[in-house]
Parts: C-alpha cells; structure tokens; sequence
C-alpha cells in the first residue's frame, strides 16, 4: 500500500475516532440532562397538580379533578397519574403504554432512560384530602434523543467528509514529490539515470530529491566511465589507429571464432585489398597522404560492414585490408566484390595518382570447407591477382559448391522455397538446448537450439539459416521456435514439472521489421504467466542493424516479466554507444573475446572492466563457447557470472513432453 493511502487512512481513522467520541459525548450528556429532566417534571407536575386539586376535592367535585387530571396526562409526558383517597383507595388513574416504541429499539436498549414518579400529599389546611402519584414517561425523552443523535451523526458526517476531502487535497499536494522520486527509482532499476528537476518546498523531502539526483548522476558518471574505459581498452587492443577499423588482432580472433562456431558458421566469402608497393608510396607522397588514401580505403570496407552487419572488416597490415562476409552465396560475393573495387577506383587520391597499383582476392567457402583454409585460400587468391596485372582481381571457388543443406533441399531458389515451405508446415523442427551455468553449477538458463528434419536428417542452424534469411523468412522461422517453446513451457507446467529458463534467439532481421516484432510481442502476450521464465537472445549485429528496435524491444520484455540478452557480444564500437541505455537482463560474450582469454592479459583486464561495467547495470555477464577447465578458471576468477560450452555440457535434445489435457 502507498504511503499516501497509508497516511489517508490514518486521517480517516482518526476523524471517525473523534467523531465517534463526540457523538457518543453528546448523547451520554443528553441522557443524563433528560434523565434530570424526567426526574424534575414528575416532582413538579405532582405538586402543583396536586394543589390546583385541593378545591375539587374540597368540593368532591370529581368532574373538575378529571378535567384537570386529562388536561395533564394528555400532554403525553406521563406515563401514569393515579389519585388516592386518604385511606389509600384509587379515585382515578390514567396510565399509557407508549414508551417511545417508534424510536429504534437498539438505540432504546443502548441508551436507556430510568421513568421517574413523585408522590405528594393533598391538604385542605389541617385535614388530608388524598394524596397524587404522577410518573414520567421515557418515550417522549427517546424520541428527542433520537432525533439530536440523527441531526448530530448528519453534521459529524458532513464535517467528517468536508475534513477527509481537505486532507486528500493537502497529502496529494505534499507527497507529489514522491511519486517523481518513485518514478526515479525505477529508473533507476531500469538504469535509466534520470534527475528530477522541480525542487519540493518540504525541507526533508527536498534533501531526499537532492541526495536521490547526486546518486544518479553519480551512479551514471560511473557506468560512462566504465563505458569509456572498455571503449578505450578496445581501441588500444583492437582497434588500428589510422583507419579506425578493427585491426590484425581483431580480425583473426573475430575469424577463428565464427569458424569454430558450428552451430553459427555458415558460407561465406574472404576478400583481400592490397595496395601494391605501399612503403615506396609513402615515402614518395609523405605519410600524411598515404595515410588519407589508408582511410579512404576504409570508408569503403566501412560501408561494406554496414551494408553487411555480420560481415568482419580489418586493416590486417600495411596497405592490406580484409573483410569476411557470412552468409553470402557465391554470386551474392562475387557482385560484392565488383562493387568494392568500383568504389575504391573512384576514391579521389586513387583517380589522381594514376600508377597507383592495388589487387583484390576472394576466396569463397561453404559448410563443407575446412574453416583453416579460407585466409589462406584468399591469399592464393591475391598472389593470383598479381599476376593478373595491374588493378586485378581473382576468386578461388570452394572445393564444393554445394553445401549439405543444398544437397538435401534440392538446387535453385525455387526448389530450395518449395521443400523448405513443406518442411516448415510439417512442423519439422526440432529444439536442443544447452545449459548456460555458474560456477558452483547451477543452471542459469537453456539456449534453445533449432535443428530441420530433412529425411531423417537433422540439418543444423549453420546450414538453416543462410537459406531462411535468403528467402527473407526469418520472422516466420523465429515466430515458429517461440511458439514451440511456450508450448513445451505450457505443457511443463500443466504437468506440475518445474519450469526451466529457457533462452530463445531472434533474429536481428525480425527485430528491424516493426510488423513482426509486433507479432511477435503479440504472441509473448498470450502466455503472461509464463514470460518469468523465457528470455530473448539477439546477436551484437542487431544493435548496429536496428538500435532502436532492440531499445525498445528490450524495455517491453523487461516491463512483461522477460529479458533480453545481447549475444555474440565482441564489443563493436556503434553497440558499446547503444549498450548503455539498454535494459538487458545479461550479455554473453563472444567466442572471439573467450579463446584468448587465457594467454592475453589485455583480454583479461578488458573482461573485468567490462564484467564491473555490467554489474553497475545489473546484468550478468556470460561467456559462450567454453572449452577447457583453464578458461573457465580465467573466467571464474575474472569473476564472470558463467557459461556455457562444450566443456561444461554439450547440445542435447529438449525432451519430448505429451500435451497436456
């Protein structure tokens, strides 16, 4: 309950005990003033009734003393009149039953009024003519008590409502500034780090504001600092000075990794620039020319990267650029490679320096190749090129054209659309998982892994996904995983097992498209109760491909009980600039930033800046791709939240539960 319900109630309570005592002050204080008033009346009315009395009796004049006896009685304040002669006998008595029966009889039994009688004598000088009884009646005393007690409770009601209204006024007025300060908060929480602006005039409430703002810009100072720190690690590291691409280092590790990944390496294209005699260049022009030509160059091989957000580009050595694009078939790369030497042939310092000599070499592998032959492949390829001639260029071919998946599907795009829509419909896919733990192995999560049942065969996400984004079918494939997923979750539970997390990945494709993230949230909405346990997995890519989209994607996940984890993470340069305003609930790192973290020192001191970065956000900081008990000793002294690898599990297949009825 909020404080301002807490402290209305309170107000509440105490108007209705104030009130309440009031009232029941008053009608203690009536009853005793009517008590003595009942008691007074029968004593007055009894002597002076009995002296006007004293002539009829005198007389025994019986009409005159019953007019004068009913004139009394029927004023209705009586209860009983009764007139004895000397010897005791009754000459008249008027007595009613009426005890106030049309006031409540609770209100009857609760406040109850005592009827008071007074007996007085009748004389005639010295001779004793009678004697007269007269008692009051308590019903005319109920009726005005119970008429005050309405009139009283309407005025304490009215007063009460008027009071309760004014507080509601005044605490909505006082605790304004702490609903800013709750919002604050969650900010907070959210690591949003937002200040409040309109200062409250209450003096403690206004220290809180302040102490709450240095908090934020602190805690906010802290985490950018973080930011910048990783940031200038990576530039130190990774990054080549002139060109600002990634450089040899970057590239390689980046490489290895996305080759060793079998469950993410797919067909792809290697492509080599060189320019020709780069140090007779620079000496002849000056470093400062040589040096703009370099980034010239760059901006190609940038633009290359953008227009690729998977794709590796790196300034190696020297004049000597190359850039890795997955997931391209082979026509895809070979135009790829035209434009590319297009673009570097018009650059202005290569139109003006007409002897300026540079060759290109690409060499394309599918599934099939060895992952260690494609650099090398690429660099026969440039040696070719050379002696093609000036500006020339060469391409060496995979030892297979066709992939395993190709095989399967059948050729040409048609076939490929026709026996993967059927597969897709049949509902052919099949979900592993691997366990991501920490380091006293508990689990923290399963990542669901997607293989396609082709004949009995499973075809595994490698060789899926080259074909599904070429068909521009990501949003359908990742909208059918999901689904199958909150079934299995649906079932787990209509079963009484216990729920698992499980980690999903989407698509960075399916994210930029608004129509089916849409779909998607649509579907996330249908199983509430079961988001607690689910997260999403995105690639790096995606928040350089659609940075937006993935902000606002994460901060509804986190709103719907989900979360949001970044994968792949190798710390590009545009995603550390989005990490920050981001709501994760982990990033796990890439295999790239784990293979070496046992013999680079510079990796490791990368890690802990990033791990104390994450933690400052509240997120865990994961690694993939673990391999052997020495990184994942470096990993757990680095104090990373854990892991997940073939060291510690290996892809299993998620058990088959029977639908819950």
């Amino acid at each position: 309950m909020s404080l301002f319900r807490q402290v209305l109630l309170v107000l509440l309570a105490t108007c209705i005990l104030v009130a309440g005592t009031g009232f029941s002050v008053s009608l203690l204080q009536a009853r005793s003033s009517l008590q003595m008033q009942l008691s007074a009346a029968a004593t007055d009315t009894a002597h002076s009734l009995g002296l006007s009395l004293v002539p009829a009796l005198r007389r025994h004049d019986q009409v005159l003393a019953e007019t004068m006896m009913r004139a009394i009685f029927d004023r209705g304040y009586y209860r009983r009149i009764v007139l004895l002669d000397p010897a005791g006998h009754v000459l008249r008595r008027y007595e009613s039953t009426w005890n106030g029966e049309d006031v409540p009889a609770w209100f009857r039994h609760l406040l109850v009024l005592r009827t008071q009688s007074a007996l007085t004598q009748i004389d005639a000088g010295w001779v004793q003519q009678g004697s007269l009884i007269v008692e009051s009646s308590a019903g005319e005393a109920y009726r005005q008590m119970w008429a005050m007690a309405v009139q009283e409770a309407q005025m304490d009601l009215l007063v009460t409502l008027i009071l309760i209204l004014a507080a509601y006024v005044a605490l909505r007025w006082m605790t304004h500034p702490l609903k800013a300060i709750e919002m604050q908060a969650q900010a907070i929480m959210r690591r949003e780090f937002v200040e409040i602006d309109r200062m409250p005039h209450t003096r403690e409430l206004r220290q809180v504001v302040q102490a709450m703002n240095r908090m934020s810009r602190q805690v906010s100072a802290l985490v950018d600092d973080l930011l910048h720190q990783v940031e200038s690690l990576r530039q130190q590291a990774y990054v080549d000075t002139v060109t600002g691409l990634a450089n040899q280092r970057a590239f390689d590790n980046g490489l290895a990794a996305r080759l060793a990944d079998s469950e993410s390496r797919s067909v792809g294209a290697m492509i080599i620039l060189q320019v020709d005699e780069f140090a007779r260049l620079n000496a002849r022009v000056g470093s400062d020319l040589a040096d703009q030509l370099l980034m010239q160059i760059a901006g190609r091989f940038s633009h290359l990267a953008q227009e690729y957000p998977a794709a590796l580009v790196a300034r190696r050595h020297g004049a000597d650029f190359a850039a890795f694009l997955p997931g391209l078939q082979k026509e895809e790369a070979e135009s790829c490679l035209d434009a590319l030497l297009r673009a570097v042939a018009s650059l202005p310092l290569v139109g003006e320096w007409q002897d300026l000599v540079y060759y290109a070499g690409m060499a394309y592998a599918d599934l099939d190749s060895e992952p260690g032959e494609l650099l090398p492949r690429a660099s026969v390829a440039l040696r070719l090129a050379r002696e093609g001639g000036v500006r020339g260029s060469h391409i060496l071919q995979a030892s297979s054209l066709q992939s395993h998946a190709l095989s399967l599907l059948g050729h040409g795009l048609d076939s490929w659309r026709a026996r993967l829509d059927l597969l897709l419909q049949q509902d052919r896919l099949c979900l592993f998982y691997q366990p991501c733990v920490d380091f006293s192995g508990g689990l923290l999560h399963k990542e669901i892994l997607v293989r396609l049942d082709v004949d009995g065969q499973l075809l595994m996400a490698a060789h899926l996904l080259p074909l599904v984004e070429r068909l521009g079918w990501e949003g359908r494939l990742d909208a059918m995983v999901l689904d199958k997923v909150l079934r299995y979750q649906r079932d787990a539970a209509a079963l009484g097992l216990p729920l698992d997390r499980l980690s999903v990945n989407l698509s960075p494709y399916s994210l930029r498209s608004a129509a089916v993230r849409q779909e998607l949230m649509e579907r996330l909405r249908q199983d509430e109760d079961l988001l607690p346990m689910l997260q999403i997995e995105v690639a790096e890519s995606a928040l350089v491909l659609a940075p937006q989209a993935v902000r606002e994607f994460a901060t509804w996940l986190e709103n719907a009980g989900a979360g949001l984890v970044i994968d792949r993470y190798a710390m590009r340069q545009q995603s550390l600039a989005v990490l920050g305003s981001l709501s994760l609930r982990a990033i796990k790192l890439d295999m790239a930033l784990v293979r070496d973290v046992v013999d680079s020192p510079d990796h490791r001191f990368l890690l802990s800046t990033l791990r104390h970065a994450a933690h400052s956000r509240d997120m865990l900081l994961l690694a993939d791709s673990v391999e052997s008990t020495e990184q994942w000793q470096v990993l757990k002294e680095l104090k990373v939240d854990g892991g997940q690898g073939f060291l510690l599990a290996r892809p299993k297949a998620l058990e088959v539960l029977p639908h819950a009825i």
